[in-house]
């Protein structure tokens, strides 16, 4: 997705407020979604709400459904590369449920019917799985979701990579009173990557990175009338990155290991925002946001 010719990479995709760094399967012909659990989703390529701070392109929201809380359901599909299944239900009737997905593929009997035999040789498939448990009780929702993706590509005997995406998300929902509400979340997200290239075997190499996103957030709102409500809060992120170390392949290779090192830092925000609706067509909102950024431990 290209929003006013930003790149793809752009975007920033939230399931359940978890961020998740690469949305696509398979060269980008199956979305990092299972649609089967997608209850809403919002997208922001203009105006981008004060909350979710400052942004490329765009803000794909994300939000998935509960279980049943009555009744017992599952049911799945298959097409010619891909299969799924979801199963839900009550633990408690009316009051705790879960859900589950899962989604996988056996997409490599196409590229085994090619004539070319390097595609012949190669092999591509991905598999991602999901759950989630909510509670509801008169003033207070908890939801808490998992979601685990994994890609792996491998281009006959010279190129080959994995990458995942794995994220935690505890929501709690409490309503204060009829006009203030309050939104507590703890996240927890990583993104990994590993690629061995052996295309020139004197210089084969193997490299692994991965990126982690560690979050507490508070948000509250106000309904202060029928035409007007306001919106603040405050959170603080860890971002961790580990580049890895690129080291040779085997040892035909004559590539010299190099450590590309580690980083981590702290960012913490606090935000308000007014919207005000004089009519049921017109919108207005004005905000303000202070984020401080601060890098941790030293660096070379």
């Amino acid at each position: 997705l290209n929003v006013r010719g930003g790149g793809s990479d752009q975007n920033a995709f939230y399931i359940d407020k978890i961020p998740i760094y690469n949305t696509s399967h398979l060269f980008g012909f199956f979305p990092a979604f299972n649609s089967t659990i997608i209850k809403d989703f919002s997208i922001y390529k203009g105006y981008i709400p004060v909350k979710y701070g400052g942004r490329l392109s765009s803000v794909f929201n994300i939000m998935t459904k509960q279980g049943d809380l009555k009744h017992f359901t599952a049911h799945g599909g298959i097409s010619p590369v891909t299969g799924n299944i979801e199963f839900e239900g009550p633990i408690k009737k009316d009051a705790l449920s879960y859900i589950f997905s899962a989604r996988s593929t056996y997409s490599d009997w196409i590229l085994h019917r090619i004539n070319d035999p390097t595609i012949k040789a190669s092999s591509a498939n991905f598999y991602d799985y999901s759950g989630g448990l909510s509670y509801n009780a008169t003033n207070t929702q908890m939801q808490l979701f998992y979601y685990h993706s994994f890609d792996h590509f491998k281009f006959a005997e010279i190129d080959d990579y994995n990458y995942s995406n794995d994220g935690a998300s505890l929501d709690i929902n409490h309503n204060f009173s009829n006009t203030f509400r309050g939104d507590f979340t703890l996240i927890a997200s990583q993104y990994a990557f590993s690629t061995i290239d052996k295309e020139q075997l004197s210089s084969a190499y193997q490299q692994a990175y991965k990126m982690g996103h560690y979050e507490a957030r508070a948000d509250f709102t106000k309904t202060t009338s029928n035409s007007n409500s306001i919106n603040f809060g405050l959170g603080a992120v860890l971002h961790k990155l580990d580049r890895g170390n690129v080291t040779p392949y085997d040892t035909t290779s004559l590539l010299i290991p190099v450590a590309l090192g580690k980083e981590k830092a702290i960012s913490a925000s606090v935000y308000f925002s007014d919207t005000y609706k004089p009519f049921p067509l017109l919108s207005i909102t004005a905000g303000m946001r202070f984020t401080m950024y601060s890098p941790l431990g030293p660096s070379t």
